[in-house]
């Protein structure tokens, strides 16, 4: 993210979505990971600190790094899980 955020003009925006290990117990995140293990982009799972850190250098619009489902809704709302968070961030 570092890289990306020093090669970026300023006012550029950033999204990211991640899997949270919050509100997953230790052994649904080790199922996740296990069964991505052998794929070409294998699963990450962070805690919500080392998913806010990936912001470092951008300001975090609101509502901030929150599940991911908060940042839209609508009539054809996506399931709400909280182990998928998401935040949008400037360069300023």
């Amino acid at each position: 993210m570092a890289a990306f955020r020093d090669r970026v003009t300023t006012g550029s925006y950033v999204a990211v979505t991640h899997n949270s290990s919050e509100g997953a117990s230790p052994e649904d995140v080790a199922v996740a990971e296990e069964g991505y293990k052998s794929a070409t982009a294998p699963m990450i799972v962070r805690r919500r600190d080392e998913i806010q850190a990936l912001f470092d250098g951008w300001r975090p619009l609101p509502p901030g790094v929150v599940p991911a489902w908060q940042w839209h809704s609508g009539p054809n709302e996506a399931p709400r899980t909280e182990i998928i968070l998401g935040g949008v961030g400037i360069k300023e």
